[in-house]
Formats: structure tokens, sequence, C-alpha cells
């Protein structure tokens, strides 16, 4: 692709700031297995009225904390304030240099940990947990009546959480989910002009491409990112999954060895051939495909709802070109998408820790619903507004947020209001998360908890079967192997010991159904 001129730059710059929602909790979601999905604009149910210590203790206590949010660092971020008035609890952040994991394995070597560690993922909580490293919040539940109310009803985010023994490690946030789903969207503004109306199957998919194509013959009309990654969540609509999943009967499978998947693939080396799709989407940056979005070079996309607003934002003449359409269906399949209503990262505690009870009282306080009120939208007057009954937070968007009170932050939250958030979309863009949802694959599909023995296999033989996958479902696509060979395909991957990942998730889904 071509260089970015400076109008492209300023194109960028803006999408980067916009996007605000997307980008925010797509590095760490929330949900459950299994777990009903909540509707958007809908503030979680608010739990009833439990016997609790009092909010405020009688001595002030300092609890530190390790972060990956670099706006944590800052000691003078208000919400570190806010929550020092309501719990007289000061929390003391480090944020480490270097990628986080290679940090925080690096902290749980020395044995000599904060009190909450942040991590990112159930697994590696679990995994430092059974090395001892971390608290069993099972054992301390007494003092944590408000997290206790929350896992009992939501059993899906406990059991994120427990290991195969039955250890609980890790208290995932929850709230901000919502953000992570991905959708179709589309140039309506063009439709319009052609005549064209959105694909509800895969064939019209093709027959809208072509169509655009003759169009607009510079463009790619469906332009993605993400490498194969994103192709490979286009499965649920073929009846079948990315990953290692149960379908409707139990049945535990792996999608990318499926009929189903072969057909997906099957339509994507026909765009490819014929330059319906941008041919360097396996390469493809973020800013190369915004730009392709923002200049009329993509007129059909999938990624992170958010990117309706700050990609129509972003285009010359204002208003709202981007519109959401519903999935297209592939056959014997139906209008879905992976669901993504959900969060990685969630909190854990030092087994050693020497402010237990401070600092079990300030995740409790977390998962209240006073401290999610209080995390979430601050103080009235300073960081939100309230008009007619509604209230809405400062600032330009949730990423100016983060910045400027600390809201979002990881580390600062444990329950989120969605409705925060949302406040900030403009009200022709706020539809567009409820109507996201109604397309979300039923289940949250996450792996089970898993022994040492098992997660070794899981580490080697499935993470190698992955690697195989990725590497052909690229050479199908491109042409570089013929399709004639899909069954051959087949045999390698299952060769590669699939059945034996299949069994492990299986062993494991029965174990989390048996609790």
């Amino acid at each position: 692709m071509r260089k970015t001129n400076q109008r492209s730059k300023r194109i960028v710059k803006a999408v980067a700031l916009l996007t605000g929602l997307s980008l925010l909790a797509a590095c760490s979601n929330d949900g459950a297995n299994g777990e009903q999905t909540p509707t958007a604009t809908n503030s979680p149910t608010p739990s009833t009225t439990v016997s609790a210590p009092k909010v405020k203790l009688d001595t002030p206590v300092t609890v530190t904390m390790l972060t990956k949010d670099a706006n944590m660092k800052d000691e003078a971020l208000p919400i570190k304030k806010w929550i020092k008035d309501a719990t007289n609890v000061t929390v003391k952040t480090t944020i480490p240099a270097g990628k986080y994991p290679d940090a925080l394995a690096v902290a749980m070597a020395s044995g000599d940990l904060p009190d909450i560690v942040y991590i990112d993922g159930e697994a590696g909580a679990i995994k430092y947990g059974q090395q001892g490293a971390l608290l069993d919040f099972n054992k301390h539940l007494d003092k944590m009546p408000n997290l206790k109310k929350f896992w009992e009803k939501n059993p899906g985010l406990k059991t994120r959480g427990t290991s195969a023994t039955g250890e609980t490690f890790f208290v995932v946030h929850d709230g901000a989910g919502y953000s992570n789903q991905m959708v179709w969207m589309y140039r309506e503004d063009l439709f319009k002009t052609n005549n064209l109306t959105p694909p509800k199957t895969w064939d019209e998919l093709y027959d809208v491409l072509k169509k655009l194509k003759q169009a607009y013959p510079e463009s790619y009309p469906l332009t993605t990112r993400d490498g194969i990654n994103k192709i490979k969540s286009l499965a649920t609509a073929f009846n079948t999954h990315t990953e290692v999943y149960k379908d409707d009967s139990g049945t535990v499978k792996y999608g990318p060895v499926s009929d189903g998947y072969k057909k997906m693939i099957e339509y994507y080396n026909k765009f490819y051939k014929e330059k319906l799709v941008n041919t360097d989407f396996l390469s493809s940056t973020v800013q190369q495909w915004q730009e392709m979005m923002t200049t009329g070079k993509g007129l059909v996309t999938v990624d992170y709802v958010g990117r309706i607003e700050s990609l129509s934002q972003a285009m010359p003449g204002g208003g709202k070109p981007l519109a959401l359409m519903a999935p297209p269906a592939g056959p014997g399949g139906k209008a879905l998408l992976p669901n993504g209503n959900y969060m990685l990262g969630g909190f854990t505690v030092f087994s050693k820790t020497k402010n237990l009870d401070a600092t079990l009282h300030l995740i409790d306080y977390m998962y209240s619903d006073a401290g999610m009120e209080l995390v979430s939208w601050g103080i009235e007057g300073q960081s939100y507004q309230s008009a007619g009954g509604k209230k809405k937070m400062n600032g330009a968007n949730q990423l100016e947020n983060r910045t400027t009170f600390g809201t979002m932050t990881f580390g600062s939250y444990g329950r989120h209001d969605p409705e925060s958030s949302l406040s900030l979309v403009a009200e022709n863009f706020r539809s567009d998360y409820n109507e996201a949802l109604k397309y979300a694959y039923p289940q949250i599909v996450l792996p089970p908890a898993f022994t040492d023995s098992e997660q070794e296999v899981i580490a080697t033989t499935y993470q190698q079967i992955i690697k195989e996958v990725d590497a052909n479902l690229s050479k199908f696509i491109l042409g570089d192997r013929p399709l004639s060979d899909w069954d051959q395909y087949v045999a390698e991957i299952q060769k590669l010991g699939l059945q034996k990942v299949l069994d492990i998730y299986k062993a494991g889904w029965e174990r989390e159904g048996k609790r």
C-alpha cells in the first residue's frame, strides 16, 4: 500500500482518538462461558441489600497494586482520590516497564508481590495460584459479602477464575465487554446510491461485492484487518466455530476441520481471486485498514461495534455513512458472529499480603453497587453532569476520561456500569450496541480450567495444531494449496493429536458442570 499522506495521517489520528469504546475493552473482556449476555444499554441489575462491613475503614491504609495501565501510575488520578475518600484506602500502583506478561512472570518468580496483582486472563491467574503465589478467594468470602453476592448472580464469572481442583484465584472484571462485540458494517450511503440492499446470505454477499467492484473498480469491497484471525471469526455463520467448542448437542468439536469451515474458505478463496477482498488482508495494519475504510477503498468490513462511529466521524461530510448490518448467513448457518461480550482482566491477591483485610475490603467494595457507581461515574459536577434524569460523562470519549479521571482503567474497577461509557456515544450510534448483541453467538466460548498435565498438552499439541491450521487456511485462500486437498489437510490436523485435545476440553467442561 502507498505511504500515508498528510490527509491520511489526520484521518488515522482522528480515528484513533474517536475509537474509544472499542479499543478500551478489546484487550480485556467480560462475561462467562454459557452465561446470559446482558443488554448493552441496561446497567447491571442492582443487587439486593447485603449485610456488609461499613465502607469507610476507621484507619487509613495503603494497598499496593501491580497493573499494566499506564494511566494508573499517576498518584493524583481523581479515581484514586474518590476511592480513598469512600474507603479510607489509598491505592499505590506499580506499572512495570516492558511487556506486562514478562514483567508479571519476573514479579511472580521473585516471591515478593504487591497486595493486588492485575492479570489478563484466568489461565495465568490459575497457573500462578497453583504455584502458591495467589490467594484462594473461597477461603475469605465471609469478609467479601458483595463479591459473594455478585458470584451468586453470575456463577459463570466465578467459574472462570476457578482451577480444576476448585480454588478460585481470580476475580474477573465485569461490565465493559459489550464494546468488544464484532459486527458487520457497510457503506449505507453507497449501497443506496447503487440501489443495493444488505446481503442476508454469503451468496448474496458475493453478488453485492461484485456489483460494488464494478461501480468502484479501485476498491476492495470487503476489507478486513488482523490477518487470518478475522476470517476465522466469520465461521459462526456456517454452523461452526473458530476453535474448540460444544455444539447444540453438547458434542465437543474443532471448527477448522468441519465442512462448514471448508465452505467459508471456498467463498473467501473466490473473493480473493476476484479481488473482492483486500489482497493484503494477511498483513494489513489497523492504520492501513482505517485509511481504506475512510477513503472509499473499503466498503464492507467486520470490526468492533464502536468503529461504526469512529470511522464515520473520520469521513468527510459527517452523518452516518457506515451502518451495522446483520451477518450474512452461510449455507446451513445463521446470522451470527462470535460472542465478544466478556473481559479477560481481573484481580488476584498475593497469598502473603500483609494487608489482607484492607485488600479484601477494597476488592469487595469494587463489586458493590456503590463501588460500581463511584468508579464508573465519579463525582457529579467533576466527572459527569446530570440533566433531565440522565447522567453524562464529561470529556470527548472514554479514552480521554481514562487519562483525565481514571475511569475504566485496568485496576480501577471491578464492576463497570456500561451506561457511563455509552453516555459518550452520539445518540444516532447508541442503538448499534444493542443491535450488535442480537447477532452474538449464544455462548461465550472460553476454555475450561485445565490440570497441569492437560495444560502441557494445550501449550504444545494444541498450539502446534493452531499454527498448522492458520498456515493452511491462508494457503487455501491464496490458492497456494488447492481446496481439493481439504480432506488431506483434515487428516494432517488429526494426526497432530486433535482428538487428545478434544478429550481434554471435554473433561474440563465436565468438571465445571459438576461444581
